[in-house]
C-alpha cells in the first residue's frame, strides 16, 4: 500500500480493497509515520490517522505503537528527536 499518511480515508479505503482477497490465517499489516506526511499538515487528516481510529475495537486487529525506546539505531539518533520534542 502507498505510503497510508499521504492517503486520505477514501483512498485508504481503496488500496484496502486487496485485504478482502487475503485467505484464513494470513497476516497484513498497514505501516507508516504520522509525523512524515508529506501531504497532510494536520494528521488527523491522513488515512493512516483515520484507519488507526476507525479499526482500533476490531477484534483480530492489533495496533502497535512504537516510542523513543524502540529506537535501535544509533543512540544519538534518539538524543536528536528528543530535543524536537
Amino acid at each position: 500500500m502507498y505510503s497510508p499518511a499521504n492517503l486520505d480515508s477514501p483512498s485508504t479505503k481503496f488500496n484496502c480493497g486487496f485485504c478482502f482477497r487475503i485467505g484464513y490465517n494470513s497476516k497484513f499489516f498497514i505501516s507508516g509515520d504520522l509525523e512524515q506526511s508529506d501531504k497532510f499538515k494536520d494528521k488527523t487528516k491522513s488515512g493512516l490517522f483515520d484507519a488507526k481510529k476507525r479499526l482500533q475495537d476490531v477484534k483480530g486487529i492489533g495496533i502497535f505503537e512504537f516510542g523513543m525506546e524502540d529506537i535501535v539505531r544509533n543512540p544519538i539518533i534518539g538524543e536528536i528527536l528528543n530535543r524536537y520534542d
